[in-house]
């Protein structure tokens, strides 16, 4: 998160599949520092989805960085329409493996409020922005951070 970084490699081709496009990022192409948050003006949705790190390890990153009271963020048009989700990076967005059909179905999901739950994942691998800290807060929430 900081810096804020695109997408490629593989990642890109989630996106594709998920019928969508990336604003930062191409198939098989380097992740690109993204130096200001206003060049993620054109994007329709904005995924935060670190590599590394959970739902809530995310959350506690945000916080500490105070990124969301910036108003270079809050003037995204993304943010003022409440187009930004939040998805396990870790598990879905480090690295490819098997996980990668469910990490274009997020991409779908998180895209597309039609699709929204209908592969599962909503609610468990991913939330829309205002719902992180309800999903961080519940019962049984992961610490934000790993045992060393």
């Amino acid at each position: 998160l900081a810096p804020l970084m695109g997408s490629g490699y593989w990642i890109a081709e989630c996106v594709q599949a998920a019928g969508c496009s990336m604003v930062h990022g191409t198939k098989g192409g380097h992740s690109r520092v993204i130096e200001r948050a206003s060049m993620l003006a054109d994007a329709d949705l904005i995924l935060l989805a670190p590599c590394g790190f959970s739902l809530e390890r995310t959350r506690a990153e945000l916080s500490s960085l105070q990124l969301l009271q910036s108003d270079e963020w809050r003037a995204l048009p993304a943010v003022r329409s409440g187009a930004v989700a939040v998805a396990d990076g870790n598990l879905y967005f480090n690295r490819s493996s098997c996980g990668v059909v469910e990490a274009a179905e997020i991409v779908a999901e998180a895209a597309h409020p039609e699709l929204r739950g209908l592969f599962g994942h909503h609610g468990r691998h991913w939330v829309s922005l205002s719902e992180l800290d309800a999903f961080c807060d519940r019962d049984g929430a992961a610490s934000p951070t790993k045992p060393v």
